[in-house]
């Protein structure tokens, strides 16, 4: 994932458990703290889950999120991914045990999202614009 201003590397998506025969995999991304919810994640994501259709015979893809990661589980509903099971205490995190939810998206509704989502993308890149040409809201 790179800074499209800076070309700069400021994270990185994978897609890993890919069961070619069963037609799914799994799909995780970090980014740096700086760049977290600023429109960077969300059209990576928007353009690796693309891809990973396009390129490969996959009807459905999952992923993972802790639930402290409550901004991250927002974005990936948002997306289209829908919550297919949770295993509670899973993670150690910050002196506590924290949960993990699985998620699912597949083909078909990513493509009845996509446009929602890229639209999405679209206005919150457009807010960014404006609030650092104003210097920050």
């Amino acid at each position: 994932v790179e800074d499209a201003r800076t070309g700069r590397s400021i994270g990185f998506a994978l897609a890993y458990h890919f069961d070619q025969w069963d037609g799914w995999l799994f799909v995780a991304m970090y980014l740096e703290k700086a760049y977290r919810l600023k429109g960077h994640g969300g059209e990576a994501a928007l353009l690796c889950v693309d891809a990973l259709f396009r390129w490969f015979p996959i009807r459905v893809m999952y992923t993972e999120v802790y639930d402290f990661a409550e901004p991250l589980l927002r974005l990936v509903e948002t997306m289209g991914f829908q919550q297919v099971g949770h295993q509670p205490d899973h993670y150690w995190h910050e002196d506590r045990f924290w949960g993990i939810t699985r998620l699912g998206l597949t083909r078909e509704h990513w493509l009845e999202r996509r446009e929602h989502f890229a639209a999405i993308l679209s206005v919150q890149r457009h807010y960014e614009e404006i609030t650092a040409k104003e210097g920050g809201v």
